[in-house]
């Protein structure tokens, strides 16, 4: 019986094939290097999803301003200015520091086509606060009266400008012209580090689908606008908690209930009666008769 199964001969196989040898020496630099860039992009998901935090608003792209003062801001300068992202933060903590304090660089006058004051200011108007935490990108304000004055202070660190005007306190962004000085600091102070004559200030950053100079933008319904913001940031409702039924033996079964039909007592038991058994005597007659039958058939 053993000549037919013959004992396997793995002499002549080839051994299992081995990593290179450098494998597990790349195997752990690149182990090694994916702890890294872990650790290395946890500091910067945090940072992101601070700044998520705060700049969460309801961006829109184009509004009319040609109304002043129906739509006031209703948030807080260092909300309204952490939403400005490509600004330095130590720029930004300054800005609304000067805002709360209401210590301006510069009083300014806005018109239909312009705004006037001590520096030379770009006539277009971006990034406006409306309600508690709207923003539109552009605003226009082409129906104004052309003698329409709007007084306003203007807040300037690092060649990063805002404006607020008086009427409605609607935090924005201006752009000062090649030729502007700005004092980088809180007014009455000199020397300070904004740009000097002829140098390009940086570009405010377009979402995708911008359009330039808004022409007859819509009324924004800022209520709306708001409530909208507002549901992005509300945490989820927590899930309604289920009443659970302790655990019972089998057969322990409590009436109530169950599906669609309403519960209720359980029928009362009816006694099972035991089958009355024929006496001996019975069976022993029926016996013998069956006995008696069957001899007479057989002959």
């Amino acid at each position: 019986m053993i000549g037919f199964f013959p004992w396997p001969n793995y002499r002549h196989q080839s051994p299992v094939p081995s990593s290179p040898p450098g494998r597990p020496r790349w195997q752990a630099v690149r182990l090694a290097v994916a702890i890294a860039a872990t650790a290395h992009a946890a500091p910067i998901m945090s940072l992101l999803l601070a700044s998520a935090t705060l700049t969460a608003a309801a961006m829109v792209p184009a509004c009319s301003w040609n109304s002043p003062g129906r739509n006031p801001y209703r948030g807080t300068a260092t909300e309204a200015v952490s939403r400005y992202i490509d600004i330095p933060a130590d720029t930004r903590a300054r800005l609304a520091a000067s805002i709360d304090a209401g210590t301006a660089d510069d009083d300014v006058t806005i018109t239909r086509d312009a705004i006037r004051g001590r520096n030379a200011y770009q006539a277009a108007i971006t990034d406006m606060h409306f309600g508690r935490q709207t923003v539109c990108e552009r605003v226009t304000r082409e129906r104004w009266p052309a003698g329409a004055r709007e007084p306003a202070k203007v807040y300037c660190a690092d060649g990063y400008c805002l404006i607020v005007p008086k009427i409605c306190g609607n935090i924005s962004r201006i752009r000062m012209t090649g030729g502007g000085t700005s004092g980088g600091g809180n007014a009455g102070e000199t020397g300070g580090a904004g740009p000097g004559p002829g140098t390009a200030l940086p570009a405010f950053p377009h979402r995708p689908g911008a359009i330039p100079e808004p022409a007859g933008a819509p009324e924004v319904d800022i209520e709306a606008a708001d409530a909208m913001a507002q549901l992005s940031m509300a945490p989820a409702a927590p899930a309604p908690r289920l009443e659970t039924v302790p655990a019972r033996p089998f057969g322990d079964w409590t009436p109530g209930p169950i599906g669609a039909m309403p519960g209720g007592p359980l029928p009362a038991r009816v006694p099972v009666l035991p089958v009355p058994e024929p006496a001996g005597w019975l069976m022993f007659l029926i016996g013998a008769a069956s006995l008696l039958i069957y001899s007479r058939f057989r002959r």
